[in-house]
């Protein structure tokens, strides 16, 4: 059997995130809690304030997502969509802290 992924936070009021199989494909739970997490334990901000300002401005796409989608699968839909370098994403996994 394969090894769990490594161990996860979450808040109290949150439900008890699942645990990736070493080596499964990410989902956009996985993201958050071993990559976006991780990153702003420290400052307790979200990922976007880590983000150069000239790479932002107003949002002109909401990315609606489910925690269970694959993280490849989401990023692929986005460059599938062909909307252009300068549309400005609202994607919430990057407001997490």
């Amino acid at each position: 059997a394969e090894s769990p992924g490594p161990p996860r936070d979450w808040r109290t009021w949150e439900s008890p995130p699942s645990q990736r199989a070493a080596g499964a494909p990410l989902t956009t739970e996985d993201v958050c809690f071993e990559i976006v997490r991780p990153r702003t334990r420290g400052s307790r901000g979200a990922l976007f304030e880590t983000v150069p300002t000239e790479l932002t401005g107003p949002c002109s796409v909401f990315v609606s997502h489910t925690w269970k989608y694959a993280f490849g699968d989401v990023v692929s839909a986005l460059e599938d969509a062909e909307l252009g370098e300068s549309t400005v994403y609202w994607f919430d996994l990057v407001m997490n802290s």
